[in-house]
């Protein structure tokens, strides 16, 4: 059995996800380097709502780095960054950072601070 890098995991959730997020008016982009790489390779994955900017960083070597930045305020945020456990499935990481990511637009009227799901 061949183990898929967490690179190529996060570039298989971004494929099969990124349209429908971004129908919602969430802007995402993806750039790799290096993705078979087991220890340079990773993958950032940029996430831009109407109030926030944040940048999802996955290094195949087994880390994880979540920044945001308020627009109006300008205001800058870890709100991740640690080892990934062995427990950690990526592609819940992905859903759980850009929940807490569009929570900004819960406070902006017409809004729901939610994003599209799939019914697999």
């Amino acid at each position: 059995m061949k183990i898929v890098s967490i690179v190529r995991q996060v570039e298989a959730w971004y494929a099969a996800r990124s349209t429908t997020i971004e129908r919602s008016g969430i802007r995402l982009s993806i750039q790799s380097k290096d993705p078979a790489d087991k220890t340079r390779g990773k993958v950032e994955v940029r996430v831009e709502t109407p109030s926030a900017l944040a940048s999802v960083t996955f290094w195949n070597h087994g880390s994880v780095s979540v920044l945001t930045a308020d627009k109006e305020s300008r205001a800058e945020h870890v709100l991740d960054d640690r080892p990934i456990q062995s427990q950690d499935d990526v592609s819940s990481l992905l859903e759980k950072y850009l929940r807490e990511i569009i929570e900004h637009k819960k406070d902006k009227p017409g809004t729901d601070g939610t994003f599209p799901t799939t019914t697999d």
